[in-house]
């Protein structure tokens, strides 16, 4: 195949903006830093240990924040005599450098650090030197340092994803009556939870073991024995309160299957209630039959409502010694091999059997042995997926941007934690990596923190990274309220334990 050739012209149109949109490519500079020369000690643990040679750490905490701020390239010089000024112009000639960077740190027993930093311009060869004081947290005050003695330098524009998850506030009205009593436990804590967090309003109202349950002033009351009907009562009264209406902007609602048959009120109130921009989640019962299953979907269409559909499962043990997992989901009893709450592929080529009737979790056991011929001899603990669903449902509701972002389980110096990432990462589970991130403040997470997915990334375990910026998970939300910062750029040290 032959490759036709551009005209001159046309190809120096091109280049011509290429580099107007790119003009780091066509500006990045050559910088040589020598190793700090340091008087003192720097407080905390990093600038106590013995381990590090700190004129080297400082180097390469003046290498990354360059980088990280300005197109250019940084080499650090490590075998250079750095108190000796003749060598700048020898690293010129021999490293071709743009810039020789060279800084002083002072670090007094009693008194305010500072740091006086002296550039040499290779081509003009003249040296110009700045000093400042290092108030508050010294890494920070040390970028504002760099970026105004480097601003003739091309700035990287730096993207960011700190969208802080904003909890919305909550309605919930909640039928856990009957066979779906086995939840009340777990919707209590819910409740409690969720009342705690500053960044939203909770307003619920539950029928609990046929008791009406309403949350006031941190505790709930019991309103006597009620039915269900109430529960609309209360509804409706809900969705046209000025003030209730006007704040709440999420509703959970589970309906009864008994009083699935009645449900045009809720439909007509689920649909008034959207004129107000409010989002409705219907939680599908895992009591249900097959039949009742259909008409929650056909609720959740004619609502335009999310939906979950939790699962209750247990593990259990047959006469012949194999092992499998019981469940409850959508209007089917099934057997898998594999945990369903842990596998997305478990109910690939599960037993499925179809309920004519509500069915309770308890009675798994005694309606599969009657619907197979095998005998079940042991029993593990009943567990569920509801509360875990509609945690999730929430926080895609509340935080959109998630969606384009992966989670990482990561284990650093014995504790373990969530971090968000660019999906397209490819890491291994089990591996250590160098993980850099950013931090930032945010008050809807349990911890006050997020990380930034954009600003994350995952290197080797041999990366060479500035070791003054390591800090352990535990340290990040201490150090940022200690000096009121809004971020923190980090490098930990993590094994890969989990992933989205």
């Amino acid at each position: 195949m032959r490759i036709k050739k551009l005209p001159y012209f046309t190809f120096l149109l091109i280049s011509i903006g290429y580099f107007t949109l790119f003009p780091g490519l066509l500006q990045a500079n050559q910088i040589a830093i020598l190793p700090a020369i340091i008087e003192g000690k720097m407080s905390g643990s990093s600038g106590n240990s013995p381990s590090l040679k700190m004129d080297l750490e400082f180097a390469k905490l003046g290498r990354d924040i360059i980088e990280n701020n300005f197109y250019s390239n940084v080499v650090l010089y490590s075998e250079i005599d750095s108190k000796n000024d003749s060598n700048f112009k020898s690293i010129c000639q021999t490293s071709r450098s743009h810039y020789v960077v060279l800084d002083h740190y002072y670090f007094p027993k009693d008194s305010i650090p500072s740091v006086l930093t002296k550039v040499h311009n290779c081509r003009t060869g003249i040296s110009e030197q700045k000093e400042i004081k290092l108030s508050g947290f010294v890494i920070h005050s040390l970028e504002k340092h760099y970026l105004s003695l480097f601003k003739f330098l091309p700035k990287r524009t730096l993207q960011t994803n700190r969208e802080v998850s904003s909890t919305p506030d909550l309605g919930y009205f909640i039928d856990a009556t009957g066979t779906f009593s086995l939840e009340k436990i777990n919707l209590e804590s819910l409740f409690k939870e969720q009342s705690r967090n500053p960044s939203g309003k909770v307003y619920t109202y539950a029928v609990l073991s046929n008791n009406l349950i309403q949350w006031k002033d941190g505790n709930f009351a019991f309103s006597g024995k009620s039915d269900t009907d109430r529960l609309l009562s209360h509804f409706n009264k809900f969705i046209n309160h000025p003030v209730s209406n006007k704040d709440s902007s999420v509703q959970v609602i589970l309906i009864s299957p008994i009083n699935l048959k009645s449900s045009i009120p809720w439909v007509t109130g689920i649909n008034q209630s959207r004129q107000s921009m409010k989002k409705t989640i219907l939680i599908i019962p895992y009591t249900v039959s097959h039949i009742d299953y259909q008409n929650y979907k056909k609720l959740v269409n004619a609502t335009n409502s999310y939906s979950i559909e939790p699962i209750a499962y247990r593990e259990v043990g047959f006469i012949d010694g194999s092992m499998g997992f019981l469940s409850l989901k959508s209007g089917y009893l099934y057997l898998t091999k594999l945990d369903p709450a842990q596998n997305k592929d478990a109910y690939t080529n599960a037993e499925r059997f179809s309920l004519e009737e509500q069915a309770s979790p308890y009675d798994m056991k005694n309606i599969y042995q009657k619907l197979s011929d095998k005998k079940i001899v042991q029993e593990g603990s009943l567990k569920t997926t509801t509360i875990d669903l509609l945690k999730e449902t929430l926080e895609k509701i509340s935080n959109p941007s998630r969606s384009t972002t992966k989670r990482f389980l990561v284990k650093s110096g014995g504790q373990a934690l969530w971090v968000n990432a660019n999906p397209r990462i490819q890491i291994q589970k089990r591996e250590k990596y160098i993980m850099e991130t950013e931090f930032f403040s945010d008050k809807s997470q349990t911890s006050g923190i997020s990380n930034d997915s954009i600003r994350t990334e995952f290197h080797s375990s041999q990366y060479d990274y500035p070791k003054l910026l390591e800090y352990h998970p535990s340290e990040v939300k201490s150090i940022m309220d200690k000096y009121k910062l809004n971020s923190l750029r980090v490098f930990i040290p993590i094994t890969v334990e989990d992933m989205d």
